[in-house]
């Protein structure tokens, strides 16, 4: 996946959406696999067929990875308004004991 410079300055401050990266992830990985059958001599659609069933149930692989990546993004911002809030106090506690 290419960004071009607008899309990575934007991915900085607005992560994308947990349900398409995963999709994208996803995706990507379902591709090399087709790539790497169809390398070892499968035709197009058994190596899909094959890769599809290695992977199993790619709904709900996605449903989970998805609910897994939110999860781990809220907790990334708890942890950055916690470390925020500290950085607060610590100033705070700097500029009244001077």
């Amino acid at each position: 996946m290419r960004f071009r410079p607008f899309e990575r300055r934007r991915s900085r401050v607005v992560p994308p959406d947990p349900a398409s990266e995963v999709k994208e992830e996803l995706d990507f990985h379902l591709d090399e696999r087709v790539r790497e059958y169809m390398s070892r001599g499968m035709d197009p659609d058994a190596a899909r067929a094959t890769a599809l069933a290695r992977l199993g149930d790619l709904d709900g692989v996605r449903r989970e990875c998805t609910d897994l990546l939110t999860a781990d993004r809220r907790a990334e911002s708890r942890r950055e308004r916690l470390r925020f809030s500290w950085l607060d106090v610590k100033l705070q506690c700097r500029s009244t004991s001077m």
